[in-house]
Formats: C-alpha cells, structure tokens, sequence
C-alpha cells in the first residue's frame, strides 16, 4: 500500500485471523532489533480510512473459504525496503548477499 509518505508498506490489519497480539509483537520486536543495530524495515502505525475499504475490492481477507473485509483505522506497516516502483533501496543500510 502506497502511503501519504510516498513510501510503499506491507499492510497487516487488525482483524487478521493471527489476532492483533501477533501485529503488537512484531511492531515491538523489530523497534527493538532497530535500536540494537540489526537491519530491520521501518515500522508504522498506518491509518487506513474507511473510504479506501469500502471502495477497494481486493483489501480483503480470505479465510476459511469466506472472504472477509479488512478493518479500517489503524494498523501495523512494514515498509518495503526496496520500493516496487523503482526498484531501489528505500533504506540506508545496503543489502549484501554471500553465495558459497
């Protein structure tokens, strides 16, 4: 989801069938992996407007066979570290790669 940052975030609602506990941990444990150095993406609370739920088909949760319509309001964002639409790295770290 592209936000009013002009960043791109993968977007994990609240009413995810992994319960909202699982989005607090994940926001808290890569703050704290950031604060000791390792490379992390940039977390966000991301507010997503009920206009945009109502008017986009696709935000929607498929569970069980039954598709489920995310909630609006505020909700866990990882930023892309590489943007979809360039190709670059968002992020000031470099990313390295060892093949043996």
């Amino acid at each position: 989801m592209r936000c009013d940052d002009a960043h791109y975030y993968v977007v994990k609602f609240r009413n995810n069938p992994q319960h909202e506990r699982v989005l607090a941990n994940e926001f808290l444990a890569t703050r704290l992996a950031g604060i000791v150095g390792l490379p992390v993406p940039v977390v966000e609370v991301i507010e997503v407007k009920p206009w945009l739920v109502e008017n986009t088909a696709e935000l929607s949760i498929l569970l069980s066979g039954r598709e489920i319509k995310v909630e609006s309001g505020l909700q866990f964002g990882s930023r892309y570290v590489v943007s979809p639409s360039t190709g670059i790295c968002a992020n000031s770290w470099t990313l390295t790669f060892s093949i043996e």
